[in-house]
């Protein structure tokens, strides 16, 4: 009983209860959030979750709801993940950490400001985009200045993804992404 309980409430046993656009906000939102992964062998892992769950799922369902509707936002719960972004607020205490301290931190802090400028001159950018071609200690390994700073600027909240070009994110100010009363709400807890 319990497994048939697990597997209808993840909407993979019996008739599909979720389809179309709607069925994607609906299950994220049932779900909490589904883990983002860029790697694509046979489809990418949001892609199969949805798929196998949401009837007549498409792809660019997906993409409209993150970058055209902005009623989902791609940023990091644990890992890379897709959520609702009205749970934006939930996330300020993590984003309040990266604040205080990043790998490179006083690389980044002092090309922090130009690209903010840049981007709200310009427009969304990606890493390529802008000349900062040093190389800084990063997660996985050494990486270019600008990749290291969008990165941190993202996870700090300063920055969302505006939308992606195959794997390659361009960032904006996340002030012009996510409305206005999500993007200032306070954290809803005091503490953990």
């Amino acid at each position: 009983q319990a497994r048939r309980f697990l597997l209808r409430r993840q909407g993979l046993l019996g008739g599909y209860r979720f389809c179309g656009k709607q069925g994607v906000m609906d299950f994220i939102c049932q779900a909490g959030c589904i883990q983002f992964d860029p790697v694509d062998v046979c489809g990418k892992n949001a892609e199969l979750v949805l798929q196998s769950r949401v009837k007549n799922f498409t792809k660019r369902m997906l993409y409209e709801l993150l970058y055209m509707d902005r009623e989902l936002v791609d940023y990091f719960d644990k890992n890379l993940a897709v959520f609702p972004v009205s749970d934006w607020p939930y996330f300020e205490r993590f984003r309040t950490q990266h604040r205080q301290w990043e790998r490179s931190h006083a690389e980044i802090e002092a090309v922090r400001e130009q690209i903010t400028e840049a981007i709200a001159l310009k427009g969304p950018v990606r890493s390529a985009d802008l000349e900062m071609p040093e190389k800084v200690n990063w997660y996985w390994s050494d990486t270019k200045l600008s990749r290291a700073a969008l990165e941190h600027m993202y996870y700090t909240g300063e920055l969302a993804v505006h939308h992606k070009s195959g794997t390659v994110k361009y960032y904006d100010l996340a002030k012009r992404c996510i409305p206005h009363e999500i993007y200032t709400a306070d954290d809803p807890y005091p503490d953990e």
